[in-house]
């Protein structure tokens, strides 16, 4: 079995080495797809080995499955730039590498960090993803910017021991940044499907898995988990309240409001503006 690591970037030069090394053993090849870095990203990933082509920015889905397509061989290790596999999950790929009848996919236990903290509890910690699989039932799908991997409901995928290392946020502003592009990312994805709303309706961006109480459950351990070990002190009154109105004209932008929708995008609690020690 040999295995195809794909990867999109966009300014990750502080990133994309970790990934890359972290890849050395189990991939057979690593395919990096850019979309017109300003940063070091590029040269990096070259220096790494890998092999890098560049695509202007599709959409989360359209450019991973994008980069899928440049890989030769069927099993896809499909990465982001701010993840890494641990030495576990190394040693877990390379039993499976060889391996006569492997699975047709893998799910992989993500690992995340937060503001330099690596979080121990809630939704965060049970992050199973799918990342393994045989591009041949398997692809990127979802919604925008909520991605993931879509394989037929008869195929099973098998757990891996170990974990994919991820990265997620270096300070609060950077989760500030990516909540309002999220949002911004997914009212327009809903408008480009033709999805009405009213600015007296609220559109919950969530998996279709998830409810209210779900989210507000899993953020609050995510909070309290923040507070025990990354020290935060103060927590704003209106922190359950952050929420993000976008208003799309239409395709071209203008500003005829005929084809006009509005969504509100909640995110229970975004941990924003948060004081710390």
């Amino acid at each position: 079995m040999k295995i195809s690591a794909a990867i999109i970037t966009y300014n990750e030069a502080n990133n994309i080495g970790r990934c890359l090394q972290s890849l050395k053993l189990v991939a057979d090849e690593i395919v990096v797809l850019d979309s017109n870095s300003k940063d070091e990203t590029v040269n990096i990933a070259k220096a790494a080995g890998a092999m890098v082509f560049n695509q202007e920015f599709l959409g989360h889905i359209a450019q991973k499955n994008k980069a899928i397509s440049y890989t030769q061989f069927d099993y896809v290790l499909s990465l982001d730039a701010d993840e890494a596999l641990d030495e576990t999950l190394i040693q877990e790929l390379l039993k499976i590498k060889n391996k006569p009848a492997p699975a047709k996919a893998y799910t992989l236990n993500r690992y995340n960090n937060y503001c330099g903290q690596w979080i121990n509890f809630g939704a965060w910690r049970s992050d199973k993803k799918i990342r393994l699989f045989d591009k041949h039932i398997g692809k990127w799908g979802g919604k925008n910017p909520h991605d993931k991997i879509e394989i037929p409901e008869n195929i099973q995928a098998l757990e891996l021991k170990g974990n994919l290392l991820h990265w997620s946020y270096t300070s609060i502003e950077e989760h500030r940044n990516k909540i309002e592009n999220y949002a911004a990312i997914a009212a327009k994805a809903y408008h480009e499907a033709g999805k009405k709303s009213s600015s007296f309706k609220i559109v919950i961006v969530v998996s279709p898995a998830s409810t209210p109480t779900k989210i507000l459950f899993n953020n609050l351990i995510l909070l309290f988990d923040s507070v025990i070990t990354l020290g935060f002190i103060s927590i704003p009154p209106d922190i359950f309240s952050s929420t993000l109105l976008l208003k799309f004209n239409g395709p071209d932008n203008s500003t005829d409001n005929s084809g006009c929708s509005f969504f509100t995008t909640f995110s229970v609690i975004e941990l924003l503006d948060v004081v710390g020690k």
